[in-house]
């Protein structure tokens, strides 16, 4: 019977492994997975060292940053400019800030925002704006499913792109043992 680990490294595992923790309510298995897709997109696009923000920056702006845009009537509010609510920059220092340090805190220099705040599911609303604490308000479910639309989106850009799907082919492979331990139960 063939595995799932019987093939080289696939960008699918990724995806799937997000959708699974968010299926299981396991939020904090299915955010980090979410924050780090755009980083590997971003380094089969462009890799190398020392340009992981740009590369993340330009692949949200590219893939993501229009799930948070607001577009106001024009006709009502003709002097409103269309902007995104979670830009490249902000979801770079949400990514940061939360697999660095545990936290949602994204207040810095070239932020839009103080926080970038999960809510968990059922959210009835996409995301909402507490301007008075530059917080962002979004819908955790929707946004690691809308993570995952993108990165499919991405790949499907990129399939027939050689050099892409080569470096693709080098992502991480989990091979399974051929000794089969039994779990340790967890401790209460």
């Amino acid at each position: 019977m063939a595995s799932r680990f019987d093939k080289p490294g696939n960008l699918n595992d990724f995806i799937d492994a997000a959708r699974r923790a968010a299926e299981d309510d396991n939020w904090f298995a299915a955010l980090p997975i979410a924050l780090t897709l755009p980083d590997i997109c971003g380094a089969v696009d462009d890799p190398g060292s020392g340009r992981s923000k740009a590369r993340y920056i330009a692949w949200w702006d590219t893939y993501m940053a229009r799930h948070y845009w607001v577009r106001p009537d024009a006709d009502e509010y003709p002097q409103w400019e269309p902007f995104t609510y979670l830009p490249g920059t902000d979801a770079y220092a949400l990514r940061c800030a939360y697999l660095h340090s545990g936290t949602d805190s994204v207040e810095g220099p070239t932020t839009i925002h103080s926080r970038i705040r999960f809510l968990g599911p059922p959210t009835a609303g996409r995301f909402g704006y507490d301007e008075a604490n530059k917080t962002l308000n979004v819908g955790l479910e929707q946004f690691v499913e809308w993570v995952c639309l993108a990165v499919e989106q991405w790949l499907t850009d990129r399939a027939h792109d050689d050099t892409a799907q080569a470096r693709l082919r080098g992502l991480v492979t989990i091979i399974p043992s051929a000794i089969r331990y039994p779990r340790r139960p967890r401790q209460p």
